[in-house]
C-alpha cells in the first residue's frame, strides 16, 4: 500500500511546503507588505517615494530593478504594451484589469495622492483557474491610485489525450505489479 501511496504522490505531485515572505525595501522608511493585497503576495518591493509607474527613464530603471528582484526581467521597453489602470478611486479596495489573471502575476501599485504617495510591486500566485482582479486591502494608510499589470500567466492549455493516456498507462503498470509481486507463502503446519 505504501508503495501504492508513494507512485501516486509522484505522479500527482505533493504541494512544498510554505515559505517565509520576502519583502525588500524601496527608498521609503515604509515597507511594503505581503498582506497589502489578496491573494497575498509571494514577494513584494517597495514603498519606493512617489509615483514611478510611468515611461520616464529613472522610474523605468527603478521598475526594472523591484520587478528583477521578484523574479521577472524585463529590459525596460515596450512599457506603453502593459496593462495600466490610472484614477483608481482612493477608496477602491478591487483593482480590475479588464482580463484574467493566470499563475505568476508581476504587478506594481501606487498609492497615495497626486506627485506623492509611494509605489511598490508584487508577485502573486492568480492560480490555474484564474482570477480577474485582486484587492488592495489597506486603502486606509496607503489609498489607491493607479497600477500597472506587467506580466501574467496563459491560458492552462488541456493536457493531450496522448498526456492522458500515458499517465493512465503508469497506472496502471503500478497497478500490475502491485497485484503481482508474490506473497509469502503461508504453512499450516
Amino acid at each position: 500500500m505504501r508503495v501504492l501511496f508513494l507512485s501516486a504522490a509522484a505522479v500527482i505531485g505533493i504541494a512544498a511546503p510554505a515559505h517565509a515572505v520576502t519583502c525588500l525595501p524601496g527608498n521609503t522608511a515604509s515597507l511594503a507588505s505581503a498582506s497589502d493585497i489578496s491573494p497575498t503576495a509571494l514577494a513584494c518591493e517597495g514603498r519606493f517615494n512617489k509615483n514611478i509607474l510611468d515611461n520616464n527613464a529613472g522610474d523605468v530603471l527603478l521598475q526594472q530593478g523591484a520587478l528583477h528582484d521578484l523574479g521577472f526581467d524585463w529590459d525596460g521597453t515596450h512599457f506603453d504594451d502593459f496593462t495600466k489602470l490610472a484614477g483608481i478611486t482612493s477608496t477602491t479596495h478591487i483593482i480590475d484589469f479588464g482580463q484574467t489573471m493566470y499563475g505568476l502575476t508581476y504587478i506594481g501599485f501606487h498609492s497615495g495622492g497626486k506627485g506623492g504617495g509611494s509605489t511598490s510591486f508584487y508577485k502573486f500566485d492568480a492560480g490555474l483557474a484564474g482570477m480577474t482582479s485582486f484587492t488592495w486591502v489597506n486603502t486606509d494608510a496607503f489609498p489607491s491610485s493607479g497600477a500597472v499589470l506587467y506580466s501574467t500567466g496563459s491560458v492552462p492549455s488541456v493536457p493531450e489525450p496522448a498526456s492522458w493516456a500515458m499517465m493512465l498507462g503508469g497506472f496502471a503498470t503500478i497497478g500490475g505489479v502491485l497485484r503481482n509481486r508474490r506473497r509469502p507463502a503461508v504453512s499450516f503446519g
